[in-house]
């Protein structure tokens, strides 16, 4: 299952690709753009409503290209995801697959 969050489409680039890649129902795809240092709210709300789940983060961002600041951004979102999840992999990019 494949849910993504996408403002300008690039979210949405990278959610297609998995769509057609990827044959895993046993993992939750959640996909999100960077606002303010932590993904877009809508998706920190969906996030918020998975329990006992395995889930693959991927998200985009527009600028930053330290990991360092990749870091801080995941982690902000890792405060929305209850523990009984089990985050699986993260995909980060910056910058933005258009750009």
């Amino acid at each position: 299952m494949i849910h993504y969050f996408s403002q300008t489409g690039n979210t949405k680039l990278l959610g297609d690709f998995l769509k057609d890649n990827i044959n895993d129902s046993k993992t939750i795809y959640v996909g999100f753009w960077t606002d303010k240092g932590n993904a877009n709210q809508e998706a920190l709300d969906y996030l918020k409503t998975l329990h006992h789940q395995k889930i693959f983060l991927f998200g985009t961002a527009g600028f930053g290209k330290s990991e360092e600041y990749f870091k801080r951004i995941i982690n902000k979102v890792k405060e929305s995801i209850d523990s009984t999840n089990e985050i699986v992999c993260l995909l980060y990019t910056s910058p933005s697959p258009r750009d």
